[in-house]
């Protein structure tokens, strides 16, 4: 029998500012390797703070497959997230998978990763609201 499970490279990046940051991810085929087979996988958000479709290069949730060459025993897949400037919690979502050509998904069939906010938001304070403008001169407001 052939039985795929996946371990992540990154359990956890930051997603940068522009352009992509690449999760890595390894399925390995292990039992019968002989002949070609393909694995179908899927990406969807934590319940908490889940990452979206608009967190992903493409706009949209990673659904597709890899391919396994004949003998071939580990592929690697990449879930490209996209860097932005927003401020925003630390984002989780769940890289599944779901279904096999050829035999079964393993008992690691799916592993979750998180993608850390780097951004950072500033706030400016004043001591003073409101101040009588005086007679002359200028009045100073910290």
């Amino acid at each position: 029998d052939t039985s795929y499970t996946i371990t992540a490279f990154d359990v956890s990046k930051p997603e940068g500012n522009s352009g992509p940051t690449v999760f890595e991810y390894v399925v390995t085929r292990s039992g019968v390797t002989t002949g070609s087979s393909s694995v179908a996988y899927s990406v969807a958000g934590t319940a908490t703070d889940g990452a979206n479709g608009d967190d992903f290069v493409g706009g949209s949730l990673p659904d597709t497959s890899i391919a396994f060459a004949e003998n071939s025993t580990a592929e690697t897949i990449q879930i490209q997230v996209n860097g932005d400037l927003d401020v925003e919690p630390d984002e989780g979502f769940i890289l599944t998978l779901n279904s096999a050509t050829d035999g079964t998904i393993g008992t690691t069939g799916s592993v979750e990763s998180t993608i850390l906010n780097d951004d950072t938001s500033y706030t400016i304070e004043s001591f003073d609201v409101s101040k009588p403008e005086g007679n002359s001169g200028p009045t100073v407001f910290e």
